[in-house]
């Protein structure tokens, strides 16, 4: 598995890509834990994963619960992470849209 990531406004935002093996959970989590600062969020982007195997959902949600990173704080994007998010972590699917209407709610894509 690779893992790409980045900070932004505080936030941290992790890309894996591959296959989520028990093996690929620990070192994902191992990541996810050695990055986080305490105090943003932590997007995990999971369009990037291949195959997402049972045993490494297993293991990344039991890794992540151990690790200390707060599940109120763990943003899963993407259909996969309906499997692969810890209890409590939130899962976001479909395109995020930014409201630039300026007040104009006819005009608004974001509502």
């Amino acid at each position: 598995m690779e893992i790409r990531s980045k900070v932004s406004n505080g936030n941290l935002h992790v890309h894996p890509q591959g296959d989520l093996t028990a093996e690929s959970a620990e070192s994902l989590a191992r990541f996810i834990h050695e990055m986080d600062d305490g105090q943003g969020r932590v997007f995990v982007e999971t369009r990037g994963m291949n195959q997402v195997n049972p045993s490494g959902c297993l293991t990344l949600r039991s890794r992540l619960e151990a690790g200390g990173v707060s599940a109120q704080r763990l943003f899963f994007k993407g259909e996969k992470g309906f499997d692969m998010a810890p209890p409590g972590a939130r899962v976001l699917v479909g395109p995020m849209l930014r409201c630039r209407c300026r007040g104009d709610r006819s005009r608004c894509r974001a509502r």
